[in-house]
């Protein structure tokens, strides 16, 4: 229900003032409503704020992208008993999830690199409402 969300308050306060943000890449689950509803496995990359995504890592490095989202402009929310992120623009609400099971390659079932940039899209100061069970 509703009450396993908590909305992040300032997803822009990770790491020290004046120190470059790191990337992070790896894949999440989208959800589209049309056409093809469902979760959809892409390739996300932060950097500087912007996430961007697409279908394959590939198409990424090549600029054909699915779409960006600046993070730091958005209204984050975070259930982490589903492993989901919710990311509100105004425009638009992106929900993301980290990808299941038989797409880990480092058999904890997150996979390394999903759970390193669900990670990363939240702050330190608040581990408990972003870190992924499990």
């Amino acid at each position: 229900g509703s009450e396993s969300w908590e909305v992040v308050e300032e997803p822009r306060a990770r790491g020290s003032p004046g120190q470059q943000p790191q990337r992070h890449e790896g894949y999440l689950l989208k959800k589209r409503k049309w056409p093809l509803k469902g979760w959809h496995k892409r390739y996300f990359v932060l950097e500087n704020g912007i996430l961007k995504y697409s279908t394959t890592r590939q198409d990424v490095l090549k600029g054909k992208l699915h779409g960006a989202i600046d993070v730091r402009q958005s209204v984050m929310s975070v259930n982490k008993k589903a492993q989901r992120v919710d990311l509100d623009t105004e425009d638009n609400i992106y929900h993301l999830k980290v990808p299941l099971r038989g797409w880990s390659r480092d058999g904890t079932g997150l996979g390394t690199s999903g759970r390193v940039l669900s990670n990363s899209l939240c702050p330190r100061s608040r581990p408990r409402s972003c870190s992924p069970a499990g």
